[in-house]
């Protein structure tokens, strides 16, 4: 079963020093990571540009979400692109 996460997301700019170095697009899959648990997720937003440096509320889609806990509202993580972290973000509602 897919889980649905409203989530509020930053990815980094530069001035962060992160590997990262261009805009997201709703749509990217990327790694989530939640309390340590790598999840590979897809995020989608209204706007198709992710851009760097500022917040945006997203959906984050993540097949078979019931195999993780830890993802509860308020929960924090960070996004992961295999390489390094290029941003962070936090749970605002939980849309199984």
């Amino acid at each position: 079963m897919d889980f649905i996460i409203d989530a509020l997301i930053r990815l980094y700019d530069e001035s962060e020093g992160e590997y990262f170095t261009r805009d997201g697009y709703s749509g990217m899959r990327t790694v989530i990571i939640f309390q340590g648990q790598r999840i590979s997720c897809r995020i989608t937003s209204e706007n198709e540009i992710i851009e760097r440096g500022k917040e945006h509320k997203v959906m984050i889609e993540i097949a078979f979400g019931e195999r993780y806990e830890g993802i509860h509202v308020n929960s924090p993580f960070t996004l992961f692109d295999g390489v390094s972290v290029f941003g962070c973000g936090s749970v605002l509602d939980i849309c199984v």
